[in-house]
């Protein structure tokens, strides 16, 4: 066809021959192939998908294809339509007996390969060695490496993957060593699947040194040292003696380098003053006593009647004539009753009141008078004083005797009060010019030590009897127009 290179014709049983077409297909502009039947006229055929029926002199017929359609009878769709051919290469059509469809192939330029001429020649990476859905990766030459989906591991993601399900226990890591996993234990675990603990503690091998104890965890262990090792292990030694390993007040002395003693006080023993021993061991209490342990020693805690430090002594205080206010005693030697007084009695019996008034110095200060009491005495204290002695100074100032804002001065004995301007009196209690101090119609005027009158002009004379001081004329005199000024001090009779 086209009257050009490149086709070639088959041989067939029922038809003459078919066309395979190479260079000029793609240059088919409305028809694909013509196909020339013997015998057969158009009016007994129908061509498919549109295609135009001719008819020949010879009797045969020739089906005329839109594009996009091959065969016979314009019956096939062709592939070469959908084919998309990578990297420059160009789609050959190749028609079959019938009834089978044509195929198509990829026909690539140099150095490329595949169906659809999308690998390069020598990619390790096409087609893919990687399975199940993994992405290959090129790296040098033909190396190349599979980035596996979840759930698949190996050269080419073709094993199953068993670690994402986190099978190792207590923080071991998993690895795939196919068929089987491994997991890589943390340090004090151990098992198939990490599930055992290592019970570091265990047999001859103490990794605790220098006497330490072990004692095993969960995935470790700690050592608990003696008093002259420390660190993790017990791996440090200390001198003897530092720190102060002796207990309960026992005081350590140093052997040598490595070892010590201790002195222990009296009622501790053993290496470290560690033992405090039962003193009542070996010690019975009589008549039904209950011995108590000390420390170095023992007591017994007597029945009713019974006394001592054994509880082999009668009680001499039953029935005991002793006062009452005093503590009964059975004397050990003697076994009698012995009465220890309070103060302010004295006497076998503890019922003769001393008299504290007449036993030496006078126990009341600043010239308090004494009065005795059974058993005691009480003290009379002078005007400002106060205490069971009269030794404190009575304040006279805490009850606030001054009035008007006044400061109290406290003295031995009395108080001051320290007026402010315009008050007087022994309490401050008297507001001087409310009290009317001027006379023949003077104005009295307060002042900050005392006040003044302003007089009405006329002559001024002194009191003829002052009360307290004599009053001093700073001013006044006579004077038709003005007032006439004159001060006195406080507490002078005023008159104008």
């Amino acid at each position: 066809m086209n009257g050009q290179p490149d086709q070639s014709c088959g041989i067939w049983t029922t038809y003459p021959y078919i066309c395979s077409c190479t260079k000029w297909h793609a240059q088919m502009a409305s028809l694909n192939l013509l196909f020339s039947l013997p015998g057969l006229p158009c009016t007994q055929i129908s061509c498919k998908n549109g295609g135009t029926c001719l008819n020949h002199s010879n009797g045969s017929f020739t089906c005329l294809c839109f594009t996009g359609y091959v065969g016979d009878l314009c019956q096939f769709v062709d592939p070469c339509t959908h084919k998309q051919c990578q990297n420059g290469g160009t789609c050959s059509l190749q028609m079959l007996r019938p009834p089978n469809p044509p195929t198509s192939t990829c026909l690539c330029l140099p150095g490329f390969t595949g169906e659809q001429c999308q690998g390069l020649v020598g990619d390790p990476c096409f087609p893919s060695p990687c399975q199940h859905g993994g992405s290959c990766q090129r790296l040098s030459g033909k190396q190349y490496q599979c980035q596996c989906v979840s759930g698949w591991t190996g050269k080419n993601c073709q094993l199953m993957d068993f670690c994402p399900a986190n099978p190792c226990a207590n923080g071991g890591t998993c690895v795939i060593t196919y068929p089987v996993i491994v997991c890589q234990c943390r340090p004090g675990f151990e098992g198939h699947t990490c599930q055992h603990d290592v019970n570091e503690c265990f047999g001859d091998t103490n990794p605790c040194l220098n006497g330490g104890r072990c004692i095993n965890s969960v995935g470790s262990f700690r050592c608990v040292c003696p008093p002259n090792s420390s660190g993790p292990l017990c791996q440090y030694r200390l001198a003897p003696c530092s720190p102060e390993i002796c207990l309960n007040g026992g005081t350590c002395h140093e052997v040598d380098e490595r070892y010590h003693g201790c002195l222990c006080l009296p009622g501790y023993t053993g290496q470290y003053c560690e033992v405090n021993p039962d003193d009542c061991v070996g010690n019975q209490c009589s008549n039904g006593g209950t011995c108590l342990d000390g420390l170095g020693s023992y007591s017994c805690q007597c029945l009713s009647g019974w006394t001592g430090l054994h509880c082999h002594l009668h009680d001499a205080c039953l029935g005991n004539a002793c006062h009452p206010d005093a503590h009964c005693d059975t004397d050990l030697l003697t076994g009698h009753a012995v009465c220890t007084c309070q103060q302010g009695y004295t006497g076998a019996l503890c019922n003769e009141d001393i008299d504290e008034c007449q036993m030496g110095a006078d126990p009341c200060e600043h010239g308090g008078s004494c009065h005795n009491t059974l058993g005691s005495f009480t003290c009379r204290c002078p005007e400002g004083y106060t205490g069971s002695r009269c030794e404190s100074n009575l304040n006279e100032c805490l009850s606030q005797p001054c009035h008007n804002g006044a400061s109290c001065l406290d003295l031995l004995g009395k108080f001051q009060c320290l007026c402010p301007s315009g008050f007087s009196g022994p309490l401050c209690e008297v507001e001087e010019c409310v009290t009317d101090h001027c006379l023949n119609g003077g104005t009295c005027l307060q002042q900050t030590q005392g006040f003044t009158c302003k007089c009405l002009p006329g002559e001024l004379r002194r009191s003829p009897t002052p009360k307290k001081h004599k009053s001093q004329i700073v001013g006044c005199h006579e004077s038709p127009a003005f007032y006439i000024d004159f001060y006195f001090f406080l507490h002078s009779e005023i008159l104008c």
